[in-house]
């Protein structure tokens, strides 16, 4: 007996979990019933309201089309009225002039004919029915205003419910890169005996930036909507990977279509870091592209590791060196982690903070020795800017240094190199203006080119992933010239107006 209502009492308990599931199924099956229902409402009231506006726009279109035929008609009828009208006062003035002359011949006064044949003369002479031009105004008595709307018919004939677009084809002739933007065009395939006429497209188009080419990257594409033009122009690129990805979708009222094939592009641009391990020790990395000259460094030195004993005071002074510095003593330097590429030209921006002193922006062997100076070796090239006392900005290599007849500069300056000709170029960022030049800068058998930046007193930030602007491809095309293969080994900065280089 007990069992048997533990049995009862199970079998309730699972019956009343069950009405549970069923009402909360019922209770979601109502929601979706009145979701199902707002939505063919909707869909109902939308194609309503798209048909009853194809025949409005019909109605209107018919009695454009009518009104104009009324009109024509009008100004016809209406011409060859003032017409009419014209001919039918000259007749009558002319039948009268006629019926006068009989008159006057009956005349038996002399006197009074000549009086008479003299003003029927003058009425004759003045009448305008020899004057008036008995060809019709309207000779065309024709109406070539005509309509035949079989090709419309058969597009309402072919009226259906709307689909989804077919995917995008890229004009990859079209599409290009150039100074960081890129430019790409598209089109929808269609049959040529499709005469279906599709309302206005919508496109979507997404890119990204990857080092592969492979289709299946865990990469976040970034998107530009609502595009009515088959084109687009991206811009602002910065260039750190080696592809640029797109794709694109087309959409009409409702429903998107297929994305398009991806389209890989290959952007060339010299990319790189600034190298934490190959920078002084008052240098300290904000991000991996900014640098500042960190004062506390030069105060605050680092505990020993063990006390100083009398030997090694009086083996060295003290200062503030640590083994990890790559540079020490008053370089201030830091160089790039990525070797200036040997057979493509480079491009990058550096830009100081306003408070920065003293800053210098090169290129060197990576070589460069832990006291040794940007501008001071053989192996590197830079131009310095001190804004201590006065604004000034000389160039540097070898220990030997040219200043520079630029009163005025911004604190962006763009560097150019061109491996191929050995020619390394700095320019005003802002302005475009050629600072200085070096020619003849080459790398080592066994020491690549590197950037290297010195700061004191200030910040430097790297702009990398550039490419080599248009504006500075014409200005190396219009200024430089080979110079001569003469072997010399000193370097001679020589004052030249035109272009401020240097040659080596």
């Amino acid at each position: 007996m007990q069992q048997q209502k533990c049995e009862m009492q199970e079998m309730a308990s699972n019956m009343t979990k069950r009405i549970s599931q069923m009402e909360s199924f019922q209770s979601d099956l109502a929601i979706s019933f009145e979701k199902l229902s707002s939505a063919y409402k909707a869909t109902y009231q939308d194609m309503e309201k798209e048909f009853d506006d194809l025949l409005t726009s019909l109605e209107n279109k018919k009695h454009s089309f009518l009104q104009h035929v009324v009109d024509e008609e009008r100004n016809k009828k209406h011409q060859m009225e003032e017409q009419l009208g014209c001919v039918n006062e000259t007749v009558a003035d002319a039948v009268k002039i006629t019926a006068d002359v009989e008159t006057a011949l009956q005349l038996q006064d002399k006197s009074r004919f000549e009086e008479e044949m003299l003003s029927i003369k003058e009425r004759i002479t003045m009448s305008p029915c020899f004057r008036l031009s008995l060809t019709p105004e309207i000779s065309d008595f024709s109406c070539w205003l005509a309509v035949d709307f079989s090709r419309q018919r058969k597009l309402i004939d072919k009226l259906d419910f709307l689909s989804a677009p077919v995917k995008p084809e890229f004009c990859e002739d079209l599409c290009q890169v150039y100074d960081n933007k890129f430019y790409c065009e598209w089109r929808l395939p269609h049959d040529d005996d499709d005469e279906e006429c599709e309302g206005a497209q919508l496109y979507n188009l997404q890119f990204r930036q990857v080092d592969t080419d492979k289709t299946n990257q865990i990469v976040q594409w970034k998107t530009v909507s609502s595009l009515t033009d088959t084109h687009c122009l991206i811009e602002d690129l910065l260039f750190n990977t080696i592809y640029l990805q797109v794709r694109c979708q087309a959409r009409n009222k409702f429903i998107p279509g297929e994305y398009s094939n991806i389209m890989s592009v290959v952007t060339s641009a010299f990319s790189f870091q600034l190298d934490a391990q190959a920078a002084h020790g008052t240098l300290k990395l904000l991000s991996p592209h900014t640098v500042e000259w960190d004062a506390p460094a030069i105060k605050a030195p680092e505990p020993r590791s063990r006390p100083a004993s009398a030997a090694d005071n009086r083996s060295s002074p003290k200062r503030n060196i640590k083994p990890k510095d790559r540079f020490i003593g008053e370089s201030y330097t830091i160089l790039g982690d990525t070797p200036l590429p040997c057979d493509e030209n480079s491009y990058f921006e550096v830009e100081a903070q306003a408070a920065s002193k003293t800053y210098g922006i090169g290129i060197t062997h990576n070589s460069l020795s832990r006291y040794e100076q940007l501008g001071r070796t053989s192996n590197s090239w830079a131009i310095f800017v001190n804004k201590w006392i006065q604004n000034s900005i000389q160039a540097k290599h070898n220990n030997k240094m040219k200043t520079l007849n630029r009163p005025q500069f911004s604190d962006k300056i763009a560097v150019f190199y061109n491996p191929k000709e050995h020619y390394l170029s700095f320019y005003d960022a802002q302005t475009r203006d050629l600072l200085h030049s070096f020619k003849q800068v080459k790398r080592g058998s066994s020491a690549p080119l590197v950037v290297g930046l010195s700061v004191w007193k200030g910040g430097l930030q790297v702009y990398t992933g550039l490419q080599v602007p248009s504006w500075v491809e014409k200005d190396f095309a219009k200024n430089f010239s080979p110079a001569p293969s003469v072997r010399t080994t000193s370097l001679k900065l020589t004052d030249n107006e035109d272009d401020d280089s240097a040659n080596i």
